[in-house]
């Protein structure tokens, strides 16, 4: 049999760069360990360099890590080669939180009441902004576009606000601000496989602070959620659903929520682009429901391959 090959395709200007090499390291480790034969690219700019390494490597499947592309995707789509991940449709609408969320209530569903600010406007207007939206303190100030938690902060008075401001602005042009929501916070992580819908079991997410700083430090414990009720389950089950067809999943992805005390879902974000590392949501998730990280990584490929096929 012919041993499977893929490609790695490393790049991108992203905060996020050291992390996901990281996190790309772990999966290029398990792959090898189930047969596949990896090798790595990285992309600084040149599609010709690419496109030669492509037609020398002749990849079954990508694996595409470059941050901030969002047409790599689309790239692969143009030359018939199945990769791992999201479609472009998918992938540019979860990408953009805000957008993300203007989705997500448009077609009913619960989400924190919060607005957008761009750069150059002045942090004095958040207030007054909250205000007309009747937002009360605490809120989450986070940027736009950026995930494993970087640049969010909690924010529970005044003083605090300007410090998150600046901090969120670090790492995007737009922020989001948005009423904190007290409750669980649960992540349900989803693979799509030729066709079937696997809901892996809810991670519950507990911090353990809540100071100006707790988002950004990390300082938090995963665990599998228990005592869900029945109704809250249809209620898991009908938002993934919905968000499969809203935002044309075909591939991997988590959402992030808040339950609150009547058992509201409210969603956060989508991430069509979770962790995959050891210590990550999606693989502990993977692990609760009785998959080990190879199984895991082999139904990633596998389930490229099969949605690819039929797409090409």
């Amino acid at each position: 049999m012919r041993t499977m090959k893929m490609l790695v395709i490393l790049g991108g200007h992203s905060q996020e760069k050291d992390i996901i090499f990281n996190v790309m390291s772990e999966i290029i480790e398990t792959a090898e360990e189930i047969g596949v034969k990896c090798q790595t690219f990285y992309f600084q700019n040149n599609v010709t360099e690419l496109l030669d390494y492509i037609d020398d490597f002749q990849p079954d499947v990508v694996s595409n890590a470059v941050l901030g592309e969002d047409g790599m995707n689309g790239l692969m789509d143009l030359l018939r080669i199945p990769y791992i991940g999201e479609k472009v449709f998918g992938n540019v609408t979860t990408n953009r939180k805000y957008l993300t969320k203007l989705m997500l209530k448009d077609a009913g569903h619960n989400v924190p009441n919060g607005f957008l600010m761009e750069r150059g406007n002045q942090w004095q207007e958040i207030t007054e902004k909250m205000k007309g939206r009747g937002i009360s303190f605490p809120i989450i100030i986070k940027p736009n576009n950026m995930g494993s938690k970087i640049g969010i902060s909690y924010v529970s008075s005044e003083c605090e606000v300007r410090r998150a401001f600046e901090n969120a602005f670090q790492y995007d042009n737009k922020v989001i601000i948005e009423g904190f929501i007290e409750g669980r916070e649960l992540s349900i992580s989803v693979i799509l496989e030729d066709g079937r819908v696997h809901i892996l079991k809810p991670i519950e997410t507990i911090h353990e602070d809540r100071s100006p700083d707790f988002m950004i430090n990390q300082k938090c414990s995963y665990i599998e959620a228990t005592e869900l009720s029945d109704s809250l389950h249809q209620k898991i089950q009908k938002l993934v659903e919905d968000i499969i067809t809203e935002f044309e999943l075909t591939s991997f992805f988590r959402i992030d929520m808040i339950v609150d005390s009547n058992e509201e879902p409210f969603v956060l974000e989508v991430t069509t682009a979770p962790g995959l590392s050891s210590t990550s949501v999606f693989p502990k998730a993977a692990l609760a429901s009785g998959i080990s990280r190879k199984e895991l990584i082999k139904t990633l490929i596998n389930s490229a391959l099969i949605r690819d096929e039929k797409y090409l």
